[in-house]
């Protein structure tokens, strides 16, 4: 198989690492104000994309998203803005 060749070399991925949000939820209704759907969000969650995605699944399906000590750098501080209490976030 192909991939088999790939084990024991060296592969540098080139691009942009970005963090994607996911928002899950059901739509109630249309907002008055604007043509914008109302969300009621149920869960959401984070994945590293772009080229850190790449670089994931060249790793292999051993390495879970957000394993690597590079993700938790890189994600870490993102993720701790996003908990903090200054952040407004729409009512």
């Amino acid at each position: 198989m192909i991939v088999d060749q790939f084990q024991d070399k060296r592969i540098l991925v080139i691009g942009d690492v970005m963090l994607d949000h996911f928002v899950r939820g059901s739509v109630g209704r249309v907002s008055p104000e604007a043509p914008a759907l109302v969300l009621h969000v149920s869960n959401d969650h984070w994945a590293v994309g772009g080229a850190g995605n790449v670089a994931q699944n060249i790793a292999g399906p051993s390495k879970k998203p957000g394993s690597s000590p590079a993700t938790t750098t890189c994600c870490a501080p993102i993720a701790k803005a996003s908990a903090s209490p200054r952040r407004s976030r729409p009512a």
